[in-house]
């Protein structure tokens, strides 16, 4: 009976002892400050969310925290359409995302989330390498806060080379009673998608629209070289407009030109009409 008794007891401590190594594996699990499920101590970047561990240069540092990380070709664009199935309905879909670069590979993003009311934007830093991005953002109301956080990589590229479509995993989170303490909880994980969009969709405006393939547009929108045929560039183009002050046109425009219109004042050039006293005769 004492023998029975005295395996009761070890068996008994035996368990106490799993369940307190339960209790401490599940603290040492909880100590991940990003919430990308990789441990703190052993996280390559250990206050962005970065679950793939991605680190390209071999240096022991995850790439969003890595300023010397490989640049790719790519560019993203300023306005994306982000969803996060599985959360689906008003509310969860269809969300504006603008990335406004801020240096080199890093970005300021707003998360705008539609509200029965208002809209109201998370806003937070980021970083891309032009092929994947990484954001963390946040609402902070008077008892209630928001946060997102996201990494993506590259699915899709348009011609004009911008990153098109990308694809990755999220995290939400949220805090009660948080004003004076954030205290960051779980709301739910998942996967995100985002498509880019023209600025209009998430009330940018913009010189240029950066989700066209290639500038052959007639509009006047932009600055650069084109072949449309509007006033709207001062560079050196293939127009017919009176828009610049180098040309072959015969219009009475410049100061520098092969025309025979009385418009210029310079010697030496080949026509008759010239009424100032340097013709060159």
């Amino acid at each position: 009976m004492k023998k029975n008794n005295g395996n009761s007891w070890w068996f008994s401590a035996l368990i106490l002892a799993v369940l307190m190594c339960g209790l401490i594996g599940a603290k040492v699990i909880c100590n991940d400050v990003d919430f990308d499920l990789v441990q703190d101590d052993v996280d390559n970047c250990v206050e962005n969310y970065n679950p793939n561990q991605q680190d390209e240069d071999g240096d022991s540092l995850g790439d969003p925290c890595d300023n010397q990380t490989p640049y790719h070709e790519y560019k993203f664009g300023p306005c994306y359409r982000t969803n996060y199935p599985p959360f689906t309905g008003a509310g969860w879909e269809d969300i504006k995302t603008i990335v406004a670069p801020n240096g080199p590979g890093r970005y300021d993003l707003t998360l705008i989330w539609p509200d029965k009311k208002r809209e109201f934007p998370e806003i937070g830093p980021g970083q891309e390498n032009g092929r994947d991005i990484w954001g963390m953002s946040q609402w902070i109301g008077v008892e209630y806060a928001t946060g997102t956080r996201f990494e993506a990589t590259m699915a899709e590229a348009n011609n004009a080379g911008y990153v098109a479509h990308f694809d990755g995993s999220f995290v939400f989170l949220e805090c009660e009673n948080c004003e004076f303490n954030m205290d960051w909880t779980e709301f739910g994980r998942g996967n995100i998608t985002g498509d880019i969009m023209p600025a209009e969709f998430c009330g940018l405006e913009l010189d240029d629209d950066t989700t066209v393939p290639i500038d052959d547009d007639t509009a006047d929108d932009d600055t650069t070289p084109d072949d449309d045929s509007a006033n709207d560039d001062n560079t050196d183009d293939d127009d017919a407009a009176d828009d610049d002050a180098a040309d072959d046109d015969a219009a009475d425009d410049d100061a520098a030109d092969d025309d025979a219109a009385d418009d210029d004042q310079v010697a030496g050039d080949d026509d008759n009409n010239d009424d100032s006293s340097a013709c060159g005769c």
